[in-house]
């Protein structure tokens, strides 16, 4: 798959398969203090990984500072269920806390932490299976992505699959456009417009990719749906993105502050994520 466009799955479909014991849930009685999400932040944490302090250092970047002092960032923590040296479950319980705390500043609710099941290429899922948003290690080295060493991007993330959660909680009927409505329902928050580049282009395009699956492949919508929603996105983003679409030519102009990008409709194999088979890498 893809990379670029493969940041998210809308729920795990081998969630099933897993240990809840390889688990760590972010600590809700941890003594932080509330600080705007418009800061910047170096959290300090104890030695049970617990944030006991954050400090505005004038970053988008996270440091996550030790007992020792030692500076981190959260993507140097190896998570994997493959690397069984000394700290890896200290580790798993730094990168919860870190996502919790900021799920709690995103205002995603419930279950929050981090699991050591790696799937490449994938910064987060929602597992309908407990119900809960987990980090996992997305890297070949058994880490979280690098793209979530920023604080917006991470939030932005856990917002993503917090929109699943709820899309699940009311039972909606899982097709290519309601997964493209939790990329439109993620790009309006105020955190969205201060994510990385990379992360805006990540978002057009695998809206850009959802909505042309939705629009040629009807799965319990129709066209003009499509249409409406890219409508949507194009005036509600707070990330200065705009679409074109070209159903004839079936390509889709993305442009992001002057950058231009075209995108042509490749089939989905999956009915809701944008999977795509192995002779179309």
């Amino acid at each position: 798959m893809n990379p670029v466009t493969s940041l998210w799955y809308g729920v795990d479909p081998l969630a099933e398969n897993y240990q809840a014991s390889g688990s760590y849930l972010y600590c809700r009685q941890n003594p932080v203090r509330r600080v705007d999400v418009d800061g910047n932040d170096e959290v300090h944490i104890n030695g049970d990984g617990r944030i006991v302090k954050v400090i505005n250092d004038h970053s988008v970047y996270i440091t996550i500072v030790d007992p020792k002092g030692n500076r981190h960032s959260l993507s140097s923590y190896n998570i994997s269920p493959y690397f069984w040296g000394i700290g890896r479950g200290d580790n798993l319980q730094i990168v919860a806390n870190i996502a919790g705390y900021y799920a709690k500043q995103a205002g995603v609710h419930g279950l929050v932490g981090a699991k050591g099941n790696e799937k490449l290429g994938i910064l987060a899922y929602y597992d309908r299976s407990d119900k809960g948003i987990w980090l996992q290690p997305s890297n070949s080295d058994g880490t979280v992505d690098s793209w979530l060493d920023n604080k917006y991007n991470l939030m932005n993330t856990l917002q993503h699959e917090y929109f699943h959660k709820l899309d699940d909680q009311r039972n909606a009927y899982k097709n290519h456009l309601l997964h493209a409505s939790v990329d439109e329902r993620a790009s309006r928050t105020r955190i969205f417009a201060h994510t990385s580049d990379k992360l805006k282009l990540s978002v057009a395009i695998e809206f850009s990719e959802l909505v042309m699956n939705a629009y040629y492949q009807p799965n319990k919508n129709t066209k003009a749906d499509v249409m409406n929603l890219i409508d949507k996105f194009n005036r509600n983003n707070t990330g200065n993105i705009f679409l074109k679409f070209n159903p004839d030519a079936r390509t889709m102009d993305i442009n992001i502050n002057n950058f231009k990008k075209t995108i042509k409709y490749v089939p989905s194999i999956d009915k809701f994520n944008f999977i795509i088979s192995k002779d179309k890498k």
